[in-house]
C-alpha cells in the first residue's frame, strides 16, 4: 500500500504542524541570516542629547527651556555608513550624517538632508581619500577631526565657551571637498583637504572665482604625547560690483599649533592659532555678523579682515564613571586697513567653562556644564560673546 497523508500513521494535523513549525524555523534563519548580512553592511549610528539650557547675555533677557542644536556638550546627530572590501587591503564606501533638534525633531539644515557628512571614501591601511560635503580639521566632527586626533579639547564639547574651535578657524562642514588623511593610529600622521566653495557660489562665480577653504596637517601621535599643526587658508570670493565683479578680498590665512599629554588619569592640552585677514571668528564668519555690526552688510565687501591671535588651554580628570574637565581661553583681534566706521580698531575676548560627564554606562552619559565669555571694546557685543550659559541633561549614543 502506497502511503499518503490520508492513511499515513501520522495523523494530518500533526503533519500540517510540522510543516508551520519547519516553515516558521526556515524563515527565522533567512530573516536572521538577511539581518547579519545588511548589519554588516551598513552601520547605523548617532548621538541623542537632550537637557535644560540657561543663558544669560549681558544686557538682554534670561532664557531657560529644552536645550536646542549646540546647546548640549555633544550634537544630536544620525548616521549611516557603509564600506566594502575590494581586495588587496583596499576599501570603499559611503557616509551621510545629518544633525536634527531633539526638542522639536526638525533636521538643523532643513534644505540638507545629510548637512554634516556627505562623502564617498576609498582607502588602505595606509591612507584614505573622500570627497563629498565634510567638516573641516579644526572642528570635533568626524571623520578628519584634526583637533579630536591631537586631543586638543579636554572638555570633549562642540559647544559655545569650552571649545577651541569657538574661537580660532572653523568652516564647519564645506561642499565640494576632497581631503585625505593617514590611517596609522600612532607615529607620525599628516592630512589635507581642498574645497572649491559652495553650491551658490558655484552658481554665481565660474570656478576660478570662487571661495576656495584648504588645510594641511602635519602631527605625531605618540602613547603620552600628540603634538601637531595645521594651516589653514580661505580665499574669498570677488566683491560684487552692480552686474560685474570687483576686487578680490585679501586671502585670509591661519596656523595652528597643538599639543596634548596624557598623564591618566589627567589629559592636559592646548592650541595657539594666530591668523591675518580673518573674516570668521569659529564657524561664524563676515564682519557684520561676528562683531554684531548690524544688517546692513555695510562692511561685508571690505578688502581686509582681521589679525587674530587666540590661546586655548583645557584639562580633564577621570575618576572611575566621573569626568571633570575645564577650559579657558583668550582671543585678540584687530582690523587690518581702515577702522574708518568701526566703533574700536582692537578687541579681546576671554572664556572659561567646566563641564562634567557621569556614566552610566558606556553609550549613556549625564552630562552638567556652565561656561562665561566676556568681549571687550571691537568684540564687546560680538556674536555670542558676553553671556554665561549653563545646562544639565542626558546624551545616548548607538
Amino acid at each position: 500500500m502506497v502511503s499518503g497523508v490520508g492513511n499515513n500513521s501520522t495523523p494530518p494535523e500533526t503533519n500540517m504542524t510540522l510543516k508551520k513549525t519547519l516553515t516558521a524555523v526556515a524563515a527565522a534563519v533567512c530573516a536572521a541570516a538577511c539581518g547579519t548580512a545588511a548589519a554588516s553592511d551598513i552601520q547605523i549610528y548617532g548621538n541623542v542629547a537632550t537637557g535644560l539650557y540657561y543663558s544669560h547675555t549681558e544686557g538682554g533677557d534670561d532664557s531657560l527651556g529644552l536645550a536646542a542644536f549646540k546647546q548640549t556638550p555633544m550634537d544630536t546627530y544620525f548616521g549611516m555608513k557603509t564600506k566594502e572590501t575590494l581586495g588587496n587591503g583596499w576599501y570603499a564606501g559611503a557616509q551621510l550624517e545629518a544633525g536634527y533638534n531633539v526638542d522639536s525633531g526638525k533636521l538643523v539644515n532643513e534644505n540638507r538632508i545629510a548637512d554634516r557628512v556627505a562623502r564617498v571614501f576609498i582607502g588602505n591601511g595606509a591612507f584614505e581619500m573622500s570627497a563629498g560635503r565634510m567638516p573641516n580639521f579644526t572642528c570635533a566632527t568626524a571623520p578628519y577631526s584634526f583637533y579630536g586626533r591631537m586631543r586638543a579639547n579636554q572638555t570633549r564639547s562642540g559647544m559655545l565657551g569650552p571649545a577651541p574651535a569657538f574661537i580660532s578657524f572653523n568652516t564647519g562642514s564645506i561642499d565640494n571637498m576632497i581631503a585625505f588623511a593617514s590611517s596609522n593610529p600612532t607615529g607620525f600622521v599628516y592630512q589635507a583637504l581642498y574645497s572649491n566653495g559652495e553650491e551658490a557660489e558655484e552658481t554665481k562665480y565660474d570656478w576660478a572665482d570662487n571661495r576656495h577653504v584648504g588645510q594641511i596637517a602635519l602631527g605625531w601621535v605618540g602613547e603620552r604625547l600628540r603634538m601637531g599643526t595645521v594651516l589653514s587658508y580661505e580665499r574669498f570670493s570677488h566683491v560684487p560690483k552692480e552686474d560685474k565683479i570687483g576686487e578680490r578680498k585679501d586671502d585670509a590665512m591661519g596656523i595652528h599649533l597643538i599639543a596634548s599629554y596624557d598623564m591618566s588619569p589627567l589629559t592636559v592640552s592646548g592650541v595657539v592659532y594666530l591668523a591675518n585677514n580673518e573674516r570668521r571668528i569659529g564657524n561664524n564668519a563676515g564682519l557684520d555678523n561676528i562683531l554684531n555690526l548690524g544688517n546692513d552688510n555695510k562692511f561685508a565687501n571690505r578688502a581686509e579682515g582681521l589679525d587674530m591671535q587666540a590661546f586655548y588651554v583645557s584639562a580633564g580628570y577621570t575618576m572611575g564613571p566621573h569626568y571633570f574637565a575645564g577650559s579657558l581661553g583668550w582671543l585678540n583681534a584687530e582690523l587690518n586697513g581702515s577702522t574708518e566706521g568701526y566703533p574700536e580698531d582692537n578687541g579681546s575676548a576671554f572664556l572659561g567653562a567646566l563641564v562634567y560627564y557621569y556614566s552610566l554606562s558606556k553609550r549613556t552619559q549625564l552630562y552638567a556644564f556652565t561656561s562665561h565669555m566676556d568681549g571687550r571694546k571691537l568684540l564687546d557685543k560680538g556674536f555670542n560673546f558676553n553671556q554665561t550659559t549653563a545646562g544639565m541633561g542626558l546624551m545616548h549614543k548607538f
